[in-house]
């Protein structure tokens, strides 16, 4: 019988999933401290920075 072949994937090859190009925790977290934000302060400013995050 023929042995399985093992080849090694570098790492410099493979990149976890990502949302919004980043990382997955960090980006829902930031999205989440920007809505809360414009939400909360209900002004234009607070709105404008939200948008821009």
């Amino acid at each position: 019988m023929t042995e399985l072949r093992h080849t090694p994937i570098p790492r410099a090859l493979h990149s976890p999933d990502l949302l919004l190009s980043g990382e997955g925790t960090r980006v829902m977290v930031t999205a989440l401290a920007a809505c809360g934000l414009g939400l909360t302060n209900q002004d234009l400013v607070a709105v404008g920075v939200a948008l821009a995050v």
